[in-house]
């Protein structure tokens, strides 16, 4: 008989298996649960970014644990019983162009390795080996490229690189989604892009290696003042020649910082120059100044490129 109880409707049936399989899924993985299942979660969404983590993790309160690594919208999760263990995750500060936080960069002993890594729906970058200053401990951190309102970087740290921790909260970070964010891009480096920001940098670097050897000479050296003027030069071509340049999507903010950096440096030169050759000596202290200043800029750029994976001065 149809419609009796010894027979379902066709309809009645596949609402029935849905609501099996919905209270499987909801047993196991349990979104923002409390329940005590190993494999149970939590989900908290941070800059655009859906996480997924153990709902074993806490949350922390005081700001990471990591020298220089400021971040918005932080948040910190701790896994039970290892308060050296944990997940930072935040967004980069207005106007940094990253990829990881500049203040993190100044604690850096040396560069890590970079790895362009698929994550569930975008590309990120991996750094691995990190050195941080005042920090023994192993960090990983990834960085996703956003437009707006800056990009995410997540660090995972524990007493040991080979810790189970570290490879559970990389599973966690590669298993990330995107709200509300436009589509990702390829972040490896494009070769012709490298070529010829190479060819920028070598016809400032050996200028610069003059410069500061016949400023470092006692007394300074008496070709001070023409050096300078023909540095200042080298460095307004190459802001121009930077300017033409087409940077891919992963490369635009780091090559608009070299772009600042090189025009700064253009007139802290031209003006050291010119107090060289005027011989005053207040002047050129000032000029000194300007010129450590955006020499830094220029360096901390380099570092830049070379954390999205093009060598500082890529061949």
């Amino acid at each position: 008989m149809r419609g009796g109880l010894g027979e379902r409707p066709p309809l009645f049936a596949f609402l029935l298996l849905v609501a099996v399989a919905a209270l499987g899924y909801l047993a196991g993985h349990r979104v923002g649960g409390h329940g005590s299942s190993s494999t149970s979660t939590r989900t908290v969404l941070v800059n655009g970014v859906l996480l997924d983590y153990p709902s074993a993790w806490k949350r922390t309160t005081g700001g990471s644990q990591i020298a220089g690594l400021a971040l918005a919208h932080e948040l910190t999760l701790t896994p039970p019983g290892d308060a050296r263990a944990g997940l930072t995750v935040g967004s980069l500060a207005a106007g940094d162009p990253g990829p990881l936080p500049e203040g993190l960069l100044a604690q850096l002993r040396s560069n890590p390795r970079t790895d362009v890594v698929s994550l569930s729906e975008v590309q990120a970058y991996r750094y691995s080996n990190m050195n941080v200053a005042g920090f023994n401990r192993a960090l990983t951190a990834f960085a996703i490229p956003n437009s707006a309102p800056g990009s995410t970087v997540f660090a995972c740290y524990a007493s040991a690189g080979d810790s189970p921790f570290v490879r559970e909260c990389a599973q966690v970070v590669y298993a990330v989604t995107r709200v509300g964010q436009p589509l990702g891009y390829d972040l490896s480096p494009v070769r012709a892009y490298a070529r010829s920001l190479a060819a920028v940098l070598a016809f400032v670097q050996k200028g610069r290696a003059a410069v500061a050897q016949a400023a470092g000479a006692r007394g300074a050296s008496a070709d001070l003042g023409g050096l300078a003027a023909r540095l200042a030069e080298q460095f307004r071509v190459a802001a121009s020649s930077l300017q033409a340049l087409e940077a891919p999507a992963g490369a635009q903010a780091a090559q608009s910082a070299l772009l600042a950096a090189a025009r700064s440096s253009g007139g802290a030169y031209a003006a050291l120059s010119e107090s060289v050759r005027a011989r005053n000596a207040a002047a050129y202290t000032s000029a000194h100044a300007r010129v450590v200043q955006s020499e830094a800029g220029v360096n901390g750029a380099l570092r830049r490129f070379a954390l999205l994976g093009y060598e500082p001065a890529p061949k």
